[in-house]
């Protein structure tokens, strides 16, 4: 009796046995498939994502337009020192001397705030500008000497991306603000001359800005030919200019009106912005 009822529990036993084993390789085929077609899936759509991000990229490349922090600098126009005028700008920078008095008006140089078109200087900004302009006679001379060549290119490192450091441009600032104190002076003497000579460089100095391919660049050599249509308002109301001396002035703001400056800085901010994703590419296209 207790043989035949264990001769049952054994064959169940043994039944159990054989599906789990059976179970067991059904189950993990199902779960890895399971996980691996949406893997497998994701996969491809990878593929296809760098597939098409490499299109773009080409497509950028085949317009003669840079996609890295490298093919960037590449296509930063290079110029050689002897016709460069970032070299004389730079000895400017160094030769820039400011004043000690905080209560100044001109103590914070790239931040002197001008008379508007229907005010005159104040004698606490004219006895300050003229003490700086005095000081900064060599300064000034390099300024002069810098902008009879027409090509700049400063030592900008591309490298670090939108982190990329542009320490000339507050110098750049400080030197504008410099020559429309010098207009004011002059202006202010009844110096037409002397006006008209710190308005010329006044309005050729945003140039040095031109190939610059930063945003930050282009907007401050907005800046400066804003503060230069600012000067020019000032000296006009109170001084006469001749017609050619006028001509040139004009030719200088023509000049600066191209539209290529914003594109060649938008260029610049898309390289920064894409590099990431580009070295992805590039890596992916290595491997």
């Amino acid at each position: 009796m207790a043989e035949s009822e264990a001769a049952p529990r054994a064959s169940k036993k043994h039944i159990y046995v054989m599906l789990v084993v059976i179970a067991c390789p059904v189950l993990l085929v199902t779960f890895v498939g399971f996980l691996g077609w949406p893997i497998i899936q994701f996969k491809d759509s990878l593929t296809q994502e760098r597939k098409a991000i490499e299109e773009e990229l080409n497509k950028i490349r085949s317009a003669g337009l840079p996609v890295t922090v490298e093919e960037l600098d590449a296509w930063y126009p290079r110029v050689t020192d002897d016709r460069n005028a970032a070299i004389l700008l730079e000895k400017a920078f160094e030769a820039i001397r400011t004043v000690s008095d905080r209560s100044s008006p001109v103590f914070l140089l790239e931040r002197v705030e001008f008379p508007r078109s229907d005010q005159e200087l104040s004698q606490d900004l004219k006895t300050a500008a003229a003490e700086l302009v005095r000081q900064n006679q060599e300064c000034l001379a390099y300024v002069h000497e810098a902008l009879t060549k027409e090509n700049c290119r400063f030592p900008v490192g591309f490298h670090q991306r939108v982190e990329t450091e542009l320490p000339h441009l507050i110098k750049l600032r400080c030197l504008d603000n410099m020559l429309a104190l010098e207009a004011l002076l002059a202006t202010d003497a009844h110096d037409g001359d002397g006006a008209f000579a710190a308005l010329h460089d006044a309005v050729r100095l945003p140039h040095a800005l031109a190939n610059e391919p930063v945003i930050v660049s282009q907007l401050l050599r907005c800046a400066m030919l804003k503060r230069f249509m600012g000067t020019l308002e000032w000296t006009l109301g109170r001084s006469h200019l001749s017609e050619s001396q006028l001509q040139m002035l004009q030719d200088g703001v023509t000049r600066e009106d191209d539209a290529d400056v914003l594109f060649k800085a938008l260029v610049g901010e898309r390289c920064c912005m894409m590099e990431p994703v580009a070295r992805g590419a590039l890596l992916s296209d290595s491997s």
